[in-house]
């Protein structure tokens, strides 16, 4: 079958072998092409295409034959007016597909059966919505919960189960969560059995989903006769709190409360429950003040081993001033007006890891960040969740740990290499105390601008060309652009647009970077900072 047919109608661009399938009205224009002379003209096919849907409301491509796609790929790289992109067979999308689609840079929406999931955070990263149409997405919790991409599933907060829970909504609640980083809330509507909380709190702690609060409202299973079920749910609470932060939260709606206020209250029930609330509440509080105690006595006990086994070690880089470096300076100095002036550092320290790695084989290196807290071993762990509550000794800990990510190599560095810390904590550990880079005095002072972060393998130096502050978004996550240096370079000078002050450092796609990223604002936002490879 050596016939394609382009056909343009008043809202899209469908391409097909066929055309018996394809609705006639509201066709503008069809053209027929053999395929090799579609091969052999694509430059051509995309020019013409372009000039007949020029000034019209078309930006969505349907491709209906799967055989097609390369084709039709190469022909819409070069229409902008392109966003989006249906590809109608069932059929699984491969790694060449996917990196072809994910290159033209106006695609922002996809729609197919299924691609690998190796491969979505890819599209994540581009910021390309996905619709997919496998299982995933055919199913009663999916619906109740509007998801409907692959996007909803990662970024979903709050999960409902209406309805009487079935094993078919817990098959696709554990899908959710080996997908998911942001779930905090589950609310449990519907009927359920003691054993189907397990399960759903057993897909949290395996995903290392914690500090996620469940709401169960009770009228909805029949208080009276389930005198035992809640026996085992406050069993169940207890134990799941202590270990994994995971709150079991009984609700009434106003309605049963009224309907059940004269019953259920009474003076002995009240005083209980004022006694039971002071435990609970003092309970908490112990429990965040041991937990930062230990977690302060952790970092104590780690970085003591910084300065114990060091060995100085001389960069090319001069060194103007070897007075050490204070945290106010006096006189700040103006920033430096010409790239590639020599900057006042002090020489690489390079730790002996063995004693850190005896503790934990994750360690990949040292970071250090001048005028600022930051001075801790950094982890890699075989994903982005599980030192979010776990400190260097690999024990809970709400201050979680500095860790770098999961794709990241320090044998062979990516052209990213991205570093996480959690913020907001007390007596400012971990990255809490990044903020302090938003201020003029820290900026101005240009013995700042250099982070050491040392692996188990080289010293280095690296010199901040970027800082700001951006909404929750995955654009600068991406640890690597296989393409040739276009994709990278935009996106560095993106990220050097965005920053609050201007470092009047030069950065090509020829360097490696490092990111640091943090919650700001209570976790609304993020603070970023881009810093290159000095060589």
């Amino acid at each position: 079958m050596n016939r394609i047919f382009a056909i343009i109608q008043t809202d899209k661009l469908i391409f097909s072998y066929e055309t018996k399938d394809i609705k006639k009205e509201n066709i503008i224009k069809k053209l027929i092409y053999d395929k090799q002379y579609l091969k052999n003209n694509i430059e051509l096919t995309s020019a013409t295409i372009n000039e007949i849907i020029k000034g019209k409301n078309i930006n969505q491509v349907i491709i209906n034959d799967f055989d097609l796609i390369y084709i039709v790929l190469d022909i819409i790289k070069e229409i902008k007016k392109i966003e989006k992109l249906v590809i109608v067979k069932n059929k699984i999308l491969n790694y060449d597909i996917c990196e072809k689609i994910i290159s033209i840079d106006h695609i922002k929406y996809l729609e197919c059966y299924h691609i690998a999931e190796s491969l979505l955070d890819d599209f994540k990263d581009k910021n390309i919505d996905l619709f997919l149409r496998c299982e995933y997405f055919i199913n009663n919790l999916f619906s109740i919960n509007n998801i409907e991409t692959y996007n909803d599933i990662y970024t979903k907060e709050l999960i409902v189960f209406k309805n009487e829970i079935n094993d078919n909504d817990l098959k696709y609640f554990k899908k959710i969560c080996e997908i998911n980083e942001y779930l905090n809330t589950i609310n449990i509507l519907g009927k359920f059995k003691t054993n189907d909380l397990k399960v759903i709190t057993n897909s949290l702690i395996e995903n290392n989903l914690n500090n996620v609060l469940i709401n169960i409202y009770p009228e909805n299973i029949n208080l009276e006769r389930s005198g035992s079920t809640f026996s085992d749910l406050r069993k169940l609470g207890k134990k799941i709190k202590k270990e994994h932060g995971i709150t079991i939260n009984t609700k009434f709606s106003d309605e049963y409360k009224t309907k059940n206020y004269i019953k259920q209250l009474n003076f002995y029930n009240f005083k209980t429950a004022i006694i039971l609330i002071i435990m609970i509440v003092s309970f908490e509080l112990l429990f965040i003040a041991q937990n930062m105690y230990q977690t302060t006595q952790d970092i104590n006990d780690v970085q003591s081993l910084n300065p114990e086994n060091v060995v100085i070690v001389e960069e090319n880089i001069v060194i103007e001033d070897e007075e050490p470096t204070v945290v106010e300076p006096e006189v700040i100095p103006e920033p430096e007006t010409n790239t590639n002036q020599n900057i006042n550092t002090t020489p690489t320290l390079t730790q002996d890891f063995t004693k850190l790695l005896e503790i934990n084989s994750d360690t990949v290196g040292w970071l250090t960040v001048n005028n600022t807290k930051i001075d801790y071993p950094v982890v890699q762990s075989e994903n982005n969740k599980y030192y979010l509550n776990k400190s260097f000794y690999k024990k809970n800990s709400i201050a979680g740990w500095i860790y770098m990510d999961y794709r990241n190599n320090i044998d062979n560095l990516d052209q990213n290499t991205i570093i996480y810390g959690h913020s907001g904590m007390k007596n400012s550990i971990m990255f809490s105390s990044l903020n302090k880079i938003m201020k003029d005095a820290w900026l101005k002072n240009t013995s700042n601008h250099i982070i050491t972060f040392n692996t188990l393998n080289a010293n280095m130096k690296w010199q901040i060309f970027s800082v700001y502050v951006v909404e929750p978004t995955f654009d600068y996550l991406r640890n690597n652009y296989y393409d040739d240096g276009t994709r990278f370079t935009n996106f560095l000078n993106d990220v050097k647009s965005r920053s609050i002050y201007n470092f009047n450092v030069d950065v090509t796609n020829q360097d490696n970077i490092l990111t640091l990223s943090t919650c700001y604002e209570q976790g609304t936002k993020r603070l970023v900072v881009h810093a290159k490879l000095l060589k």
